[in-house]
């Protein structure tokens, strides 16, 4: 005879398995890490671990800081040049002005209003590099459709990086469509790479927010859904797109 009691065990039994499959089927976002040459935090940052030191021949020093900013030298890596410093630029932006960032692509531009209020260190730093035309060049070297487009490695590989790491910046917004945020090895290990969101998606606070795309989100579709090798993840672009340019809208 079948009772209740009976009823409710089996009951109770299903919702076990059901919650057993549906914990093993949980899906990881993909990585938004990158493995740029290592160097020291910030102090009182924490550690910021080791990562693979891409093949490079440091060949110069010469180069001009610009006002107030660390005298870069220069590393050449696969064929291409790269402006390094040793340390991560002082602030010399207005940290109460506003600044827009205009991403110059062969797919076409990208507008991002850089959100100074929410991360002043982090658009600083894009401000500074994109000024000294570290980007130049520079192609989205991964692209995944429903997730983000990442670039800001001259090298185009996901190694490269300005030769110093500054630290993370509080993140209080979500990963929204348009969201512009810095690429990481880990806590507190910002470089250079940086991505675009190209739909939202739930990603934890660890990659700190510093722009909105205000126009040419069209630029990050395309870019984003455009054809990319088998094999990984298949984020490796058929065609990359490149940033010839990023002009800064600012004081």
């Amino acid at each position: 005879m079948i009772t209740p009691s009976k009823i409710l065990s089996v009951l109770l039994l299903a919702g076990v398995a059901l919650l057993s499959f549906a914990a093993c089927n949980l899906i990881t976002p993909p990585s938004l890490g990158q493995t740029e040459p290592a160097a020291s935090p910030p102090a009182g940052s924490g550690s910021a671990g080791s990562a693979p030191i891409p093949t490079a021949t440091l060949i110069s020093g010469s180069a001009s800081g610009g006002a107030g900013a660390p005298t870069p030298a220069v590393l050449v890596s696969g064929g291409r040049s790269m402006k390094q410093w040793s340390t991560a630029p002082p602030v010399t932006i207005d940290t109460s002005a506003s600044y827009t960032a205009v991403l110059h692509t062969t797919a076409g531009d990208i507008t991002v209003d850089l959100l100074t209020s929410d991360a002043p260190n982090t658009v600083n730093n894009f401000v500074f590099l994109a000024r000294e035309g570290f980007y130049d060049n520079a192609i989205f070297h991964r692209t995944i459709p429903g997730f983000m487009i990442q670039g800001g490695d001259p090298t185009g590989t996901g190694s490269g990086g300005p030769g110093y790491r500054f630290a993370d910046e509080p993140v209080n917004r979500p990963y929204s469509r348009g969201v512009m945020a810095m690429a990481n090895a880990g806590p507190n290990t910002n470089g250079s790479q940086f991505f675009l969101m190209h739909a939202d998606y739930a990603l934890p606070p660890s990659y700190t927010i510093f722009g909105q795309t205000v126009a040419g989100v069209e630029t990050i579709d395309n870019i984003a859904t455009a054809p990319t090798h088998p094999g990984g993840q298949g984020s490796s672009p058929v065609n990359p797109v490149a940033i010839q340019s990023v002009e800064i809208v600012g004081p």
